[in-house]
C-alpha cells in the first residue's frame, strides 16, 4: 500500500483544522458534523477529505468539503448548504466550487453529495469499528441545485459498496 506524502497529510490536516476549528463564533449556530481522514475509494485509489457543516438555528446549513485524490493532484471542493439523514447516515449536499484533475461529471455548479457515518469512539482503533465515507458523487449540472434529500428520493440509499471505512481519521456528527 502506497501511502501519501508528508506534503500531501500536511495539506489534509492543515484543511481539516480550518474545516473544523476556524468555525464562525456565533450563538446561533450548532455544530452538525465535521471530520477528516483517508479512505479507499471505489476506483481504488487513496483519497483525503476534510470537511465541516454547521446548521443556523433558522435550519440553514452551511460548510464546506475537499476531497483530495493525491495520485493524480486532483481534488473536488464544494459547499454544503443542505443535509438528509437517512439510514443512520448523514448526507450533505451543495454546490461543486473548485474541480482539478477530476472526472468530468464534477463540473462547478453541479451539486455534489457525499454522506458520513460515525460510529462512536474517537476514531479507528479506539475499541469502535472506523467510521465511513460515502465517497463524493454529484448531481448532472442540468438538474441545477439540488439539496441532499432531493437527490437521495432521486437515487435512493447508496448500495454497501460505497461505505468506505477509514484508514484513519475521524468523523463526528453532533
Amino acid at each position: 500500500m502506497r501511502f501519501p506524502s508528508r506534503t500531501v497529510l500536511s495539506t489534509i490536516l492543515a484543511t481539516a483544522f480550518v474545516c473544523i476549528a476556524a468555525a464562525p463564533a456565533t450563538a446561533q449556530l450548532s455544530r452538525l458534523a465535521s471530520g477528516f481522514g483517508a479512505y479507499v475509494g471505489q476506483n481504488q485509489v487513496n483519497k483525503l477529505f476534510a470537511f465541516s457543516a454547521h446548521e443556523h438555528a433558522n435550519g440553514d446549513v452551511h460548510g464546506h468539503c475537499i476531497v483530495m485524490e493525491p495520485s493524480s493532484n486532483g481534488y473536488v471542493r464544494m459547499q454544503v448548504t443542505s443535509s438528509a439523514t437517512l439510514n443512520g447516515t448523514l448526507y450533505l449536499a451543495g454546490p461543486i466550487t473548485h474541480a482539478v484533475h477530476s472526472p468530468p461529471f464534477f463540473a462547478v455548479g453541479a451539486t455534489g453529495l457525499f454522506g458520513v457515518t460515525d460510529n462512536g469512539g474517537w476514531g479507528w482503533g479506539w475499541g469502535s469499528p472506523p467510521d465511513e465515507f460515502v465517497g463524493l458523487s454529484a448531481a448532472p449540472l442540468v438538474l441545477g441545485n439540488l439539496t441532499a434529500a432531493q437527490i437521495l428520493g432521486m437515487i435512493g440509499a447508496p448500495p454497501p459498496a460505497a461505505f468506505q471505512p477509514l484508514l484513519f481519521g475521524n468523523i463526528r456528527i453532533f
